[in-house]
């Protein structure tokens, strides 16, 4: 009861707050179903896989259960933290979709097939897998995306390692599994970072909010 207070008297008393949640809100609905569009695309689209010099050194491991999972509740715990510092949530909704509107782009752009240690790909019945593992390579969502959480609470040294933690273990898994390309998993921290310094500048307001006190 006391986090729904905290979040009630905020929403009362910063109408920055309530419009901006309700921004990125709709902003990351839009960018989620962009994302679905764009990996649909790049499955109809896809080429030959190539190959990958660590991915040709390493034997394949089975981390579906991992990486699909190990997001669901990464995510699961960023709503948590969101309800516990509310101020934040503008900022996480608006990082969240950028980053992942560029990576909508990217894998428009871009129709590699599996890496050539992969079997023939299907396209996923399962919605979440339609999400996690299709032809969608670059970049590494699952790297990039613990990043620019880590990014936003830069200043809370527990969450800035805890997520910085989770984008080594998800980019090292996605290698593990053949899941993405080595550069897929190495480009994405540094997207990830120039799409939090892209938000600093062109939205400066959220960050205002988010440091109002709680």
């Amino acid at each position: 009861m006391t986090t729904l207070r905290r979040l009630y008297h905020h929403y009362r008393h910063l109408p920055e707050l309530r419009r901006y949640s309700l921004y990125g809100a709709l902003f990351l609905l839009v960018i989620v179903w962009l994302n679905y569009q764009a990996g649909t695309f790049a499955f109809s689209r896809m080429s030959n896989g190539v190959a990958d010099l660590i991915l040709d050194s390493i034997p394949r491991l089975d981390v579906s259960f991992v990486f699909i999972e190990g997001a669901l509740l990464m995510t699961l715990l960023i709503f948590i933290i969101a309800l516990r510092r509310p101020t934040y949530i503008p900022c996480i909704l608006f990082n969240v979709a950028m980053f992942f509107g560029v990576r909508a782009a990217a894998v428009i752009l871009t129709h590699l097939g599996p890496p050539l240690t992969v079997p023939d790909l299907t396209l996923a019945s399962n919605l979440t897998e339609r999400f996690v593992q299709g032809a969608d390579y670059f970049f590494s969502g699952h790297t990039g995306f613990p990043l620019v959480i880590a990014l936003v609470f830069w200043d809370t040294r527990w969450i800035r390692y805890l997520f910085i933690g989770f984008s080594i273990f998800f980019g090292s898994t996605a290698l593990l599994g053949h899941l993405h390309y080595s550069i897929d998993v190495f480009s994405a921290p540094f997207i990830a970072h120039s799409v939090v310094i892209i938000s600093q500048r062109l939205l400066p307001q959220i960050w205002k909010v988010a440091k109002a006190e709680i």
